[in-house]
């Protein structure tokens, strides 16, 4: 069996497949949600294809622009 970096495969099948088996989250009374709000990721994530697929989905990304200096990412949210 060959070996593969993840960064040599293309990531996106990866990130639908895993949005869109998210499972239900229990939480207050009524429809459980199926996904969050936000969802914060690296900046090796910078990319329109991303911040499109998750905003089709209802999600607002939240993810560092690339090349901007760090601290401004999702952890300066905390």
């Amino acid at each position: 069996m060959p070996f593969t970096h993840l960064t040599l495969v293309d990531a996106l099948p990866l990130a639908r497949g895993l949005l869109d088996k998210t499972p239900a989250v229990a939480g207050r009374v009524g429809r459980p949600r199926r996904r969050p709000d936000a969802l914060p990721a690296d900046r090796g994530y910078d990319h329109d294809t991303y911040r499109r697929l998750l905003r089709q989905r209802g999600i607002h990304p939240v993810i560092a622009k690339g090349g901007e200096p760090h601290g401004t990412g999702p952890s300066a949210l905390c």
